[in-house]
């Protein structure tokens, strides 16, 4: 009776936990046969249904702003679990899904009456929750480089709901800057030896400006820290990102952070560790990617004005007067990103590519 017990017990044990896990969408919103996009919003509302609309309404703009489609969103019903946009297509929303922090809502398009019940079955499928571990390069996307894919960042933002699309906004803008950049970077330095004395000064100034317009992007993936919530995006094949384009030969960390070109192609590497001032990971990450940009501009152009002076009046001591000047217009492809921890610090390398301007 014992043992009985102890079995029944153990299986109610497993299916509740298994009840816990969160829709497969909310990790996996893109795989081969499914396209959708994820809306989220504050899981408390003083009105019926507010967190549901409010998250649903946020996953349908995304809908309509990566198929371009205009259509007035005032009629719709988003307590419906689909919205007929015409005789052809048919939102499907699935059931939301809540945790601690916010309510998140999937909404994709089926064109079909047999794509409107497949896609409906698989929106009531669960998966395990994935965390993030750069060690083990589980998931493996975080680790495996794919073509038109980048990898963006968010820390724990105040408003959680607004973390998945703070993610958003952090791959534009490391999109933009490796798309195209103008690079301006002056450093002057003043070292003076002596008998009596020893003394230096630098001074640098640096500005990296993103020319390139914005990419249309969607979530494919993403996985959680205990602070972070990272989330990989696929662009579109436009004008941006045929800059960012290159031979799809790749070569592992420990030989690209050694020897950053690629066959007949320039190539830098952009470390940065420790906290940016404001605190923000993203920014960790995009003061790597502008170290690697400055870099390849260094190598396009730079201009080097050195001067030294020995005198031998009242004591011997030299003058070294060193003045770096750098101005060009950079495009490069992120090839990679590797983020390890050393010394209980998190440091950032990324492997940029240069790659040419198409007109």
């Amino acid at each position: 009776m014992r043992i009985s017990l102890f079995s029944f017990l153990l299986f109610i044990s497993i299916k509740v936990s298994s009840q816990t896990f969160p829709p497969c969408w909310f990790n996996n919103p893109v795989n081969q046969q499914q396209i959708g996009f994820i809306g989220a919003a504050s899981p408390f509302s003083v009105q019926a249904n507010g967190s549901l609309i409010a998250s649903r309404k946020k996953a349908v703009k995304k809908l309509f702003d990566y198929y371009d489609i205009e259509i007035n969103q005032r009629e719709f019903d988003f307590t419906a679990s689909h919205i007929a946009l015409n005789q052809n297509m048919t939102i499907i929303f699935s059931t939301p899904y809540t945790d601690h922090q916010a309510m998140y809502s999937y909404a994709s398009l089926a064109k079909k009456s047999s794509e409107k019940v497949l896609q409906q079955n698989w929106l009531t499928q669960t998966c395990p929750i994935q965390a993030c571990d750069f060690n083990q390069c589980s998931p493996s996307w975080l680790c495996n480089g794919n073509e038109n894919h980048i990898i963006s960042v968010s820390p724990a933002t105040s408003m959680p709901a607004n973390q998945l699309s703070k993610t958003y906004d952090n791959a534009q803008t490391l999109l933009q800057y490796i798309a195209k950049s103008k690079v301006d970077d002056f450093n002057y330095q003043v070292e003076s030896k002596g008998k009596f004395q020893q003394w230096g000064y630098r001074e640098h100034k640096g500005l990296i400006q993103a020319l390139a317009p914005k990419n249309k992007l969607i979530n494919t993936h993403s996985c959680q820290t205990s602070n972070y919530m990272f989330a990989r995006y696929r662009y579109q094949d436009n004008k941006t990102s045929r800059n960012l384009k290159t031979n799809k030969v790749t070569k592992p960390f420990a030989k690209w952070v050694k020897e950053p070109n690629l066959t007949d192609t320039i190539g830098a590497v952009g470390i940065f560790s420790g906290i940016s001032a404001d605190g923000l990971f993203s920014t960790a990450i995009k003061h790597a990617i502008k170290e690697g940009l400055l870099e390849l501009a260094k190598i396009k152009h730079i201009d080097i004005d050195h001067s030294y002076q020995i005198s031998n009046n009242k004591g011997l001591y030299s003058l070294a007067k060193t003045t770096m000047t750098t101005s060009a217009v950079v495009t490069a492809k992120l090839q990679d990103i590797k983020i390890i921890e050393e010394k209980n610090q998190l440091v950032i390398y990324t492997w940029l590519l240069e790659t040419k301007t198409t007109k």
